[in-house]
């Protein structure tokens, strides 16, 4: 015998009021659900149409500069799903704080245990290679444009502390750092 759960807006209902109340209440813990939901095409897919995406995004960038790496880390490899797809490029480059975000994406670049910097240095690849329209001119634009100087001179120095030590031998404790930082390098460069 089968049980009817309610209407499907009754279940996005209780997905929003989950999401919300996990927000709340427990700031590592959502971080590692969404982790594990952006996994696949699927879970990815739900994240990009739920109504709360805007607010999943400045979540995720609050939690890039955490004190704890692992949490950042959860959040960077959000971020960096979420870019696999081109759709999920375009929600995060066209968010209303995008400029924000790839601060906290250029200022969590480095090696790291956890892998925040890891993450962060595939998501910025993923993004500063997404063409964007500007909402001024029509024509289009970088998300390069929206980075202060600063930035785009700590995200370069970053990415090349990334690849390389002092005596030329690889600098990142584990091959994906060094391999993510040249991926965003050639993305950079190609932009």
């Amino acid at each position: 015998m089968s049980h009817s759960t309610g209407t499907a807006a009754d279940v996005n209902w209780m997905i929003d009021d989950y999401f919300e109340q996990l927000l709340k209440t427990d700031r590592e813990e959502f971080g590692y659900a969404l982790e594990l939901m952006a996994e696949s095409k699927e879970g990815r897919d739900w994240i990009l149409d739920e109504d709360c995406l805007h607010d999943l995004i400045d979540f995720c960038s609050s939690l890039l500069a955490s004190d704890n790496q692992w949490t950042g880390s959860n959040a960077a490899l959000v971020l960096a799903r979420l870019s696999i797809s081109d759709r999920g490029c375009s929600k995060l480059a066209n968010h209303t704080q995008a400029a924000t975000l790839l601060s906290r994406l250029c200022r969590a670049l480095g090696c790291d245990e956890a892998g925040r910097g890891m993450n962060a240095a595939f998501a910025l690849g993923r993004l500063v290679d997404t063409p964007l329209v500007s909402t001024l001119s029509g024509a289009p634009c970088s998300l390069l444009e929206r980075l202060s100087t600063d930035d785009l001179n700590w995200m370069v120095r970053d990415l090349a502390d990334m690849t390389a030590s002092s005596d030329g031998q690889s600098a990142a404790a584990d091959a994906g750092s060094a391999k993510n930082a040249c991926f965003c390098l050639s993305c950079l460069a190609g932009s």
